[in-house]
């Protein structure tokens, strides 16, 4: 008999699922539960919310009763909120607060660069030193120039000298190409030194 009854109870539930509106009708059954609890927990955040404006209403009337008691003319006072501060304006061009390593880093690497000996100027460079006061004081008498219209009167100037001309200019490079070479290997000399001024000796030698 319990073995009849299990299998018609098998036959019943294959039925069911087989069945499009059985599997629709449990659908939805599934979903009213679910709505079910969420109306749970909506009442009882509302019973909360009743319970806080309840307690609000105490103190603010036993708050009124102290004042009364106090002969403070609270209510003919005028209730005048301040004025909310405007935003600061956003500017895109404003460049953002930079990573604190990111500045430390930036920091050593440009006191790196003071210290070190400066690079000598390419031959157009030192033309363009040299010539500048000239053709400044030159240019004086018709109304002077901008310091774009001064770079591109050099750049002309130079490009319609001839190579001896330019010659000059790469020899005194290459002298001062020479004299930083030698300066900059004394300053990592100097710099892997430490601070007693003694070169580190190894063991063995």
């Amino acid at each position: 008999m319990d073995e009849e009854s299990s299998s018609s109870e098998e036959d019943v539930s294959s039925m069911v699922l087989s069945d499009p509106y059985h599997r629709k009708y449990a659908a939805l059954k599934r979903r009213c539960q679910i709505v079910k609890q969420e109306n749970r927990r909506l009442v009882s955040r509302v019973y909360h919310v009743q319970r806080l404006v309840r307690r609000c209403r105490r103190e603010c009337r036993l708050v009124t009763d102290r004042l009364d008691q106090h002969g403070d003319d609270y209510r003919a006072a005028a209730l005048r909120a301040p004025a909310p501060a405007p935003p600061p304006p956003e500017r895109a061009d404003e460049p953002s607060e930079p990573n604190p390593k990111a500045r430390l880093k930036a920091e050593k690497k440009a006191k790196k660069k003071l210290n070190e000996p400066k690079k000598p100027s390419n031959p157009f460079f030192q033309y363009c030193q040299e010539q500048r006061s000239q053709l400044l004081s030159q240019m004086k008498n018709s109304g002077g120039l901008s310091k774009q219209g001064l770079t591109k009167q050099l750049a002309a100037n130079w490009s319609l000298m001839s190579s001896d001309e330019k010659q000059i200019y790469v020899d005194r490079y290459e002298r001062d190409k020479r004299q930083y070479t030698l300066v900059m290997q004394s300053h990592r000399k100097a710099r892997s030194r430490p601070a007693g001024g003694r070169a580190l000796l190894r063991w063995g030698r």
